[in-house]
């Protein structure tokens, strides 16, 4: 599928453009025949243009059968409940419910359905959060940049019973040099919280400013510093300041 786009540096969608036109797919390759037939597919994001592509994508190959299309965590959670796919593939952030911590959802969905494939696509590029979510154990890795070349691929070495990284993410994974960037890495909320620690204030202080439990503040200073890769308060800190919080 090619696409082109017209770019607005404001604009906040998941592709590097944020207006694009979707043109009739070129596929250059189908899935493996290690798949099974049907492919039984579930999607989630929250972007419906970007579902619209990932099924523009998908849909070229005939074993394939999209069974369900979410927008939420909390969609794709409840529909699996009382359904069967073969294989999930979702979105690693989608904001508007409990889910919307990425981690938390892949946990989630490994520990209640660990026989289903499940394969995240993202923009991230940050390298411990990304290492992160392979340690939670997803089958699949894929940038969207590179989705139209890589799904294919990664859904068959997903069947054949590899783990599929995309080339993009391996690179990042290789560069132990990256730094992490706080402000792309954490939510609204957490980098709210993250901004009132660096300036030294305790847990219960940024919990009375901002009119929130101290438990819903430590959950969230907790989820930063998983994003962040740091085990402490030192290193947090540290990190924050490294990046002109203060």
């Amino acid at each position: 599928m090619r696409m082109t786009a017209h770019c607005d540096s404001h604009d906040s969608s998941p592709w590097p453009c944020s207006r694009y036109t979707l043109i009739t797919p070129i596929i250059r390759s189908r899935v493996s025949n290690s798949v099974p037939a049907p492919l039984r597919i579930a999607l989630a994001d929250d972007h419906p243009v970007f579902r619209i592509g990932l099924r523009a994508i998908l849909v070229r190959d005939p074993k394939v059968q999209i069974l369900y299309e979410a927008s939420s965590a909390a969609e794709l959670t409840g529909w699996l409940k009382d359904h069967r796919c073969d294989l999930v593939i979702t979105d690693f952030m989608m904001p508007g419910d409990h889910q919307c911590d990425g981690l938390k959802l892949i946990e989630y969905l490994r520990r209640h359905w660990p026989g289903v494939p499940l394969m995240v696509v993202t923009m991230l590029t940050q390298r411990r959060l990304l290492q992160a979510i392979l340690d939670l154990g997803v089958n699949g890795l894929v940038s969207k940049l590179g989705v139209v070349d890589e799904l294919p691929e990664a859904i068959g070495q997903v069947f054949r019973g590899r783990t599929f990284v995309s080339s993009a993410f391996r690179a990042c994974l290789e560069d132990a040099s990256q730094p992490v960037d706080v402000d792309s890495a954490l939510s609204s909320r957490e980098l709210e919280v993250a901004r009132l620690l660096a300036s030294g204030m305790s847990v219960g202080s940024i919990a009375r400013r901002l009119c929130r439990s101290k438990q819903t503040i430590s959950s969230q200073k907790l989820s930063a510093m998983r994003k962040l890769g740091v085990e402490n308060d030192a290193d947090l800190l540290i990190q924050l300041k490294a990046q002109g919080f203060s």
